[in-house]
């Protein structure tokens, strides 16, 4: 039985972070709601549980084996090789707290060493070993979805080549599925889309089926401006799935953002309204019908909904991958902003993006945000 990660207040009027055991997350929330439990907010659902197994072709343990609720939500809205860094440093702090006091001391007596202060060294330096050896994994990745993120393709392609070396040395749970589409995407987004169909077609007979093969494969459509195919591509891996509406997020979001058709991606978003979903598809969502009424030009509504997807996100802002994201949202946000006459504030927010949306050579886009103000 899929085990949901939650954030409530108890019956006594406590916020807690806990995980439950469920068939589904409906029936989740109906566990937790007799109990007495309010103000209920997953971080996993339904679809995130059934497709989990699939880029786990490593054997990477469940979060809920090694952390407890509070960590593995931090772990989820963390982000950023530094910050990986530091909490790997914090965790481990049940190590290193005892060898800085043994240090301490035995530098406070001063020379010569003995043999009890050589083996604090030893233990010290064997510490330090195995922390950058735990930690290596999790920063190389971090590093790489950031150089992904504002399109530094020939780092993207280094950071690969080092995850898939120390791959060969040690236990990384990180799939081969996952590396060569990084790797694909830059070269889709450089042009060659054949060679990156090509590097990832080795991953279409996946266990659970195609849904996330084809999901992943339509990125590298949109990477490459072909956004009809990506949409196509998105429909079918949603035949795929499991029947969950958060399914077709993607598919609405994809309709929004690069095809400009609201009518078809409204009936989507009214579906996915009658379903649980967990916190970080409701951001998706919310940016979805943000665009929604940016495309209609409803810029009060379109105010409205991107400014609480900003405010949603903000948990996740360190998150490489949900950074490119806050970009857009900023820059659309400051086109309904200018729209309703804000321009100060729309300036604010568009000059924030700009720097990354200019990486990703987002022409389209920019030229909006231009067109947003009066001309002078």
């Amino acid at each position: 039985m899929p085990t949901f990660l939650f954030s409530a207040t108890n019956r006594a009027g406590v916020a807690i972070t806990d995980r439950i055991d469920a068939a589904t997350v409906s029936g989740a929330r109906y566990a937790l709601e007799t109990r007495g439990h309010t103000q209920i907010k997953f971080h996993t659902d339904d679809m995130e549980k059934h497709f989990a197994g699939v880029i786990k072709e490593d054997a990477e343990l469940d979060p809920s084996e090694v952390l407890t609720p509070e960590q593995e939500l931090k772990a989820r809205r963390g982000g950023g090789a530094l910050r990986e860094l530091w909490g790997a440093w914090k965790m481990n702090a049940v190590f290193w707290v005892p060898l800085a006091i043994w240090l301490g001391f035995i530098f406070l007596e001063g020379r010569p060493f003995s043999v009890w202060d050589w083996t604090g060294f030893t233990l010290t330096g064997l510490f330090l070993l195995y922390f950058v050896w735990i930690v290596l994994p999790s920063v190389a990745y971090q590093r790489l979805l950031e150089a992904g993120g504002w399109y530094r393709w020939s780092e993207v392609r280094w950071w690969v080549r080092f995850i898939r070396i120390i791959k060969c040395i040690g236990f990384v749970p990180i799939p081969d599925l996952e590396l060569d589409f990084r790797m694909a995407y830059g070269l889709a987004a450089e042009g060659k889309l054949d060679a990156a169909l090509e590097l990832v077609k080795k991953h279409d007979n996946l266990k659970v089926g195609k849904f996330m093969f084809l999901a992943r494969s339509a990125s590298l459509y949109e990477a490459a401006g072909q956004y009809e195919q990506m949409t196509g591509l998105r429909r079918q891996a949603a035949q795929h799935g499991t029947g969950n509406p958060a399914e077709k997020i993607d598919i609405a979001l994809g309709l929004l953002r690069r095809e400009r058709n609201p009518a078809e991606a409204r009936v989507i978003l009214e579906e996915l309204e009658q379903h649980d979903i967990s916190d970080v598809a409701g951001i998706f969502v919310s940016y979805c019908r943000g665009l929604l009424a940016v495309e209609e030009e409803n810029w009060k509504q379109a105010d409205e909904f991107l400014g609480a997807t900003i405010e949603a996100a903000a948990p996740f802002a360190n998150n490489p991958i949900m950074q490119g994201m806050l970009n857009d949202i900023k820059a659309y946000h400051g086109i309904a902003l200018a729209q309703l006459g804000n321009y100060a504030e729309a300036r604010k927010l568009i000059r924030a993006a700009t720097p990354a949306l200019q990486a990703r050579k987002e022409t389209v886009l920019l030229d909006r945000c231009t067109r947003a103000f009066p001309a002078n």
